[in-house]
C-alpha cells in the first residue's frame, strides 16, 4: 500500500506578483504536500477585490491557510496600470475586516494567516502582533522557508486550539 496524501489543503494566496513564479509555487506545493500529507490547492487573489470575492465564496468552506501580502492593488485596473498602482495598507485592512470585524463570518475569521510582505516590520502593526493565528515573514522568501513557516504556524495554531479545548498539545 502506498502512502498517498489525502486530498484537500486549500491555501488562499493574496498576492499580486504570483504570475511569473509558477515554478516556485509548484515547488512550494510539493514541499507542503510532503509536510502536511495532503494535496495542496492554491487559490490566487491578486487584488483586494478578488480577495473579497474569494472570502465571500468560501464563507462556509474556509481555506486552511491565508498567505497575505500587505501591499496590493485594489482592483484589476490598478493591477494593469503602468506603473502598477498599490494600496500600501490593503492587506492590513483585509486582515482587520477578516479577523476583527468578522465580515465574512466566524469560520473564515479563525483561519491561520501568514503575512508575506516586503513592507515594513510587524512592530508597525501592533494589532496584528497580538493575533495568535498570524505569523509575519519578510520578502524575499524561498519556497523551503515559506513551507517551514507554514508548518510552524499550523503547529502553533493546533497546539493553541488543543490547549484551549483542554487537550494536551
Amino acid at each position: 500500500m502506498t502512502d498517498v496524501p489525502s486530498p484537500g489543503f486549500v491555501i488562499l494566496w493574496i498576492e499580486d506578483e504570483l504570475r511569473g513564479i509558477e515554478a516556485g509555487v509548484d515547488l512550494l506545493k510539493g514541499l507542503l504536500r510532503e509536510k502536511v500529507r495532503k494535496e495542496i490547492l492554491v487559490e490566487e487573489a491578486p487584488t483586494v477585490e478578488e480577495a473579497e470575492k474569494r472570502f465571500t465564496a468560501r464563507r462556509d468552506s474556509p481555506p486552511d491557510l491565508v498567505l497575505l501580502d500587505l501591499m496590493l492593488p485594489r482592483n484589476q485596473q490598478w493591477l494593469d496600470a503602468k506603473p502598477r498602482r498599490m494600496d500600501m495598507n490593503a492587506g492590513f485592512f483585509l486582515w482587520h475586516r477578516l479577523r476583527m470585524q468578522k465580515e465574512w463570518g466566524e469560520k473564515i475569521a479563525e483561519v491561520p494567516i501568514l503575512v508575506v510582505t516586503a513592507r515594513g516590520n510587524p512592530e508597525f502593526r501592533p494589532a496584528m502582533l497580538e493575533d495568535e493565528r498570524l505569523r509575519w515573514l519578510g520578502k524575499p522568501v524561498g519556497p523551503s522557508e515559506l513551507a517551514d513557516s507554514i508548518v510552524d504556524l499550523l503547529g502553533a495554531v493546533a497546539a493553541k486550539t488543543a490547549t484551549s479545548e483542554g487537550q494536551p498539545p
